[in-house]
């Protein structure tokens, strides 16, 4: 695939639940249709309360940092409860203390943090996107099964510079 053009595909749902269900999709007709290649996936969703979100499938970054925090955060706990101070704001402050020195040493192997929340931001309440980055052969297949399953594509309504950030 080394002479291959990658795109960015970003595809908006009503729901959450919609924009997973499309992944797995899509990662059903990756294997069925050769070549289909899905390089990776992320969901960004948008909250009733204007809070942003996502998953990403291949970033190993998020669990590991997420992981971290929380035995961080149970430990503390455990240990100032014992002491008879500060259990629960100690265990909360060190568990994200330890998740954010995770996510500064291991480096972020999927699309740009930024660029997912900047996308987030642009959702309607409520709404999910689902984000690909795809052969260009097969961009445009790509957005007629995303539009067969309730999917609206909006890579091409998108700022060029958030497009090319989420392709970095």
């Amino acid at each position: 695939m080394a002479n291959t053009s990658m795109s960015v595909v970003v595809c908006a749902f009503d729901t959450q639940a919609k924009a997973q269900a499309a992944r797995a999709a899509m990662t059903h007709i990756e294997g069925e249709i050769k070549p289909m290649p899905v390089e990776h996936t992320a969901i960004v969703t948008k909250n009733a309360r204007g809070e942003v979100a996502f998953h990403e499938a291949d970033d190993q970054r998020q669990r590991v940092a997420s992981a971290t925090g929380a035995i961080a955060d149970a430990a503390a706990w455990l240990l100032f409860n014992v002491a008879g101070m500060l259990g629960p704001v100690a265990g909360t402050w060190t568990g994200e203390w330890a998740k954010a020195q995770v996510e500064r040493l291991i480096r972020d192997t999927g699309f740009p943090d930024a660029a997912l929340t900047d996308l987030g931001q642009m959702l309607e309440l409520g709404q999910a996107a689902l984000i690909l980055l795809a052969d260009d052969r097969n961009k445009a297949h790509i957005k007629e099964q995303l539009r067969a399953l309730c999917g609206q594509p909006i890579d091409e309504q998108l700022p060029p510079n958030l497009v090319e950030h989420l392709r970095a």
